[in-house]
């Protein structure tokens, strides 16, 4: 059966004379302007304490895509149209429809990757590349737990409160070649992937900083003991590197976002993903926003990439 589909699909695309294929986003080159967010609001109970997480990264970068090529990739990972065991059910009608649906693909889509970087030869010209195309990234995180009324290793009935904390700006290596970029003309659908994580090329050491305060009283009471406080150093990749996608839709590994094409033209939009944080663990719901904007032309304000 998957031979008969095979052989159907060279016929169809044997009779298509390049006159009749139709060019998508009529440009050689494609700038992807993105940002992504990642964001904790969560609240939760553990034996007797509650606990709020409130964590935000959130990082931007201008890409530019100059290698194009005609036909699908991103859309193909989206349906598992090349999937055996789904062919091997179609009969040969179902298999020749396929094949003309994937002939109309490849006459009107388009597909945008990013070239190698202009001028890179070796490991320590590559690693001075990625330290120049390192963006800022902000990160603010707070998590506080109170405790009431609980008993201590001592039999005592004591309230506690702690509140650890952390804000960084600095700047991380985004994965700008994980952007890539399609866009079929006739259905006026695109499709997009974007990085997720963030890694420190800059040799920063242990750049964040979690400062926690803690207090208790015994139970009843009204004023607190003194506070204790304490500090944590980690390397930035402990949080940049933390960002975990929960199942995404058909097998896919990293999320391929589809988008429709607006009436003038314009391609954008806003997508976001459930995931968790090795950091605060898989109990806490994570979400991902990506916003992003894809033009022709440089933007005003490119934050960085190639």
């Amino acid at each position: 059966m998957i031979r008969v589909f095979a052989l159907s699909l060279v016929v169809v695309l044997g009779g298509v004379s390049a006159a009749h294929s139709q060019m998508a986003f009529d440009s050689n080159v494609a700038y992807v302007d993105y940002q992504v967010t990642i964001k904790v609001d969560h609240t939760a109970q553990d034996q007797g304490r509650t606990i709020t997480w409130n964590y935000q990264s959130v990082w931007e970068n201008t890409v530019k895509l100059d290698l194009r090529s005609q036909g699908q990739v991103l859309s193909m990972l989206t349906g598992n149209q090349l999937d055996p065991a789904k062919l091997q059910n179609m009969s040969p009608a179902e298999q020749m429809k396929m094949s003309q649906q994937m002939l109309e693909a490849m006459q009107y889509a388009a597909n945008w990757i990013q070239g190698a970087p202009e001028g890179v030869d070796g490991g320590d010209a590559m690693l001075a590349h990625m330290k120049a195309a390192s963006v800022p990234v902000r990160v603010s995180y707070t998590k506080t737990t109170t405790g009431n009324d609980l008993v201590d290793e001592m039999g005592a009935h004591v309230d506690t409160w702690e509140q650890t904390t952390l804000t960084y700006a600095g700047s991380g290596y985004t994965y700008p070649d994980q952007v890539k970029f399609e866009m079929n003309s006739s259905s006026k659908k695109h499709w997009l992937s974007l990085p997720f994580n963030f890694q420190d090329m800059q040799n920063q050491g242990n750049a964040l900083k979690f400062v926690t305060v803690s207090k208790s009283r015994a139970h009843g009471a009204t004023a607190w003991q003194p506070e204790e406080t304490r500090s944590e150093e980690t390397g930035v990749d402990v949080l940049g590197e933390s960002f975990r996608f929960d199942a995404l839709p058909n097998g896919q590994t990293i999320p391929i976002i589809e988008g429709t094409t607006d009436a003038t033209g314009k391609v954008s939009g806003e997508k976001s993903y459930n995931g968790h944080m090795d950091r605060l663990g898989p109990s806490v719901p994570v979400t991902l926003t990506y916003r992003y904007t894809v033009t022709k032309t440089p933007p005003a304000k490119a934050a960085g990439g190639k």
